[in-house]
């Protein structure tokens, strides 16, 4: 969605998630999926809450990785009700401070699930958030060509095998 200030811009959602979540006893609370990690599944789901979402982006983290780096270190976190979320979101991003937010949740799957439901309705309803990607896929919504598949492109190559 644009902005009245500026036409052009953008918001940007990404989610940015680690296996139970982004707290640091995320794997205590019954809401978080402690085999997340191993489960294939696990990464479906999210995936598909941050599509119903029409988020930019999903950043799986190497969750061991990433605790040593601090989750929230560096980044400007804040929570509240949906309202409040948005409020700050929508501040942020009006005055011009900020075109895209990580969404760090912290647990999973249930944190993504209840911004998707909670928050993202209140930034559409305010018209700061898309409902709808613009394309089929990422690289259309963001306009980019498609790039020739060098495998099918151009003349067929043809592979001699020599026999000894």
């Amino acid at each position: 969605m644009a902005n009245a200030k500026n036409p052009k811009r953008e918001l940007h959602l990404n989610a940015f998630l680690m296996t139970v979540g982004h707290h640091e006893s995320a794997w205590r609370f019954p809401e978080s999926s402690l085999l997340g990690a191993w489960d294939v599944q696990h990464y479906v789901h999210l995936a598909r809450e941050a599509e119903r979402g029409t988020f930019d982006s999903i950043f799986f983290g190497d969750g061991p990785a990433l605790v040593r780096l601090g989750g929230g270190r560096g980044h400007r976190t804040f929570s509240g009700t949906p309202e409040q979320v948005a409020d700050t979101i929508g501040e942020w991003f009006t005055s011009g401070a900020a075109d895209g937010f990580n969404i760090m949740p912290p647990l999973l799957p249930s944190g993504l699930s209840e911004f998707v439901e909670h928050v993202v309705p209140v930034l559409r309803r305010r018209g700061l958030f898309r409902s709808e990607y613009s394309g089929r896929t990422l690289r259309e919504h963001y306009g980019l060509p498609r790039p020739d598949n060098r495998y099918t492109s151009g003349a067929t190559r043809s592979v001699a095998l020599g026999a000894s």
